[in-house]
């Protein structure tokens, strides 16, 4: 198997210096690799430097006219570079972090260099100037950029200023933003408005949901908040877990677990020992009374989650799509919903790797779950590689490794195999291409293996 690696890597070498040297010397080099392979040329390694100035950032290229209707990272000595949708590099490589943030109104690049921040459109339109800080997407409409001060500007995905907050934003639901004020107060800020309260003497608020957030006052006591800042306490309750469609699992001072709604009318009694959240996006909870019975109901509907008959009261793991997770008695893993299950072996692992996809893993192999069809893909050897920021919104490929030679491949989100593991580092970057290295080049290669651009390191 390395033997055969080794060789795979060597030939790919050779080809990629080969498409090198029959480069024009005059002209730029040809990403496409359409040179003429009849004309002679001198050796020439091409580096990219033969593109852009040393330094460039991408607000040079823009602020130059440099066409950008796509943009691209791709690696080079640990720091990443952009090129445009031909494949041609816009930037030096001075990014050392690359993140894609995906909003209601399109996708975004954050690039760090060092301290400082820039975030720019997919299509190479600058959003936010660089600065110093740290970006993050809130409500999948706004741009925070928090700065090392500790203050935070947010931004429309238009770029256009709509906040400065003397704080860090928490979070950002139901036409409200929380944020936490460098003096340790707290805002609560109408984002139709951007109209402001500071509330004090408090330790934390949750996220809003119908008007209405958890509030964590003086130690061991709790309320609800509403919009305006005006708080209810409600005596008697130790801990409340965040509002969800009206209601708000709870714990009171006897250490007993149950459900209100907001109102306070109590709609599952405060008589279980153990308690947990199992949806972000409904009121489902799982709750253990004392002699271990077990039930998992959502309180909305008044119905229970049909359990496998697997199930004896394990603590379950919430997926999106309603799928729920557990080890059963017999150390199987069982992933199911109300229409099925799937029965995986109990050294597997899941992984979350997108709204759609679970990974199933055990560090020899894996394969995909699509919960959107409830079925799995064919299992392939290798480990399952996080993707660090380069991917594309639909997350339709993953990267994996192999165990015993270390190097990379592609793989799509049904199982099926794009790229050999013959790279020594590999990830897809959203554009049909994959940035990858293999042993002294780097750049871009497509789902056929050929160097679209093939740089020297």
């Amino acid at each position: 198997m390395k033997k055969k690696a080794a060789a795979a890597l060597l030939l790919a070498g050779m080809l990629c210096v080969l498409a090198l040297a029959i480069l024009p010397k005059t002209d730029k080099p040809d990403p496409s690799g359409s040179a003429d392979p009849t004309e002679t040329q001198e050796n020439e390694q091409v580096t990219l430097s033969d593109y852009i100035t040393a330094g460039d950032s991408v607000v040079t290229a823009l602020d130059s006219g440099t066409s950008i209707s796509r943009l691209i990272p791709f690696a080079v000595n640990g720091r990443y570079a952009l090129a445009n949708q031909d494949a041609v590099p816009v930037t030096d490589a001075i990014y050392n972090q690359v993140e894609l943030l995906s909003a209601d109104s399109g996708t975004f690049w954050a690039l760090y260099e060092d301290d400082q921040v820039t975030c720019v459109s997919e299509t190479g339109e600058l959003i936010v100037p660089p600065t110093a800080g740290t970006l993050k997407l809130l409500d999948e409409q706004y741009l925070s950029c928090t700065k090392p001060d500790g203050t935070t500007n947010l931004y429309q995905t238009d770029g256009s200023l709509v906040a400065a907050l003397n704080g860090k934003p928490h979070s950002c639901q139901d036409g409200v933003l929380v944020s936490k004020n460098t003096d340790g107060t707290w805002s609560l800020t109408d984002t139709s408005t951007w109209e402001s309260v500071t509330v004090s003497d408090i330790r934390r608020i949750g996220t809003f949901s119908d008007g209405i957030a958890i509030v964590k006052l003086a130690a061991r006591n709790w309320g609800l908040i509403d919009k305006t800042g005006e708080i209810t306490p409600l005596p008697g309750m130790v801990r409340l877990w965040d509002v969800c469609d009206g209601y708000i699992l709870a714990k009171d001072s006897q250490g007993a677990y149950g459900v209100l709604t907001t109102e306070g009318t109590i709609v599952l009694p405060f008589e279980y020992y153990r308690a947990k959240v199992c949806s972000d996006d409904l009121p489902i909870y799982q709750l253990w009374t004392a002699d271990g019975e077990c039930i998992v109901r959502n309180v909305k509907s008044k119905q229970s989650i049909r359990l496998p008959s697997a199930f004896d009261g394990q603590k379950l793991t919430a997926w999106p799509n309603h799928y729920y997770s557990f080890r059963s008695n017999t150390g199987m893993l069982i992933l199911f919903d109300d229409l099925g299950r799937l029965e995986l072996p109990g050294e597997t692992d899941l992984v979350l790797h997108n709204d759609t996809l679970l990974v199933a893993c055990d560090g020899a192999q894996f394969s995909t779950i699509r919960l959107s069809e409830g079925t799995q893909g064919k299992s392939l050897s290798g480990r399952y590689l996080s993707i660090d920021g380069l991917t594309d919104p639909d997350m339709a490929y993953l990267a994996f490794s192999d165990t015993q030679t270390g190097l990379q491949g592609i793989c799509d989100s049904s199982g099926k195999l794009v790229l050999e593991a013959e790279y020594d580092w590999i990830r897809p970057t959203g554009s049909g291409l994959f940035a990858a290295e293999q042993g002294e080049v780097c750049g871009l290669v497509d789902s056929r293996g050929r160097w679209q651009l093939c740089l020297q390191k």
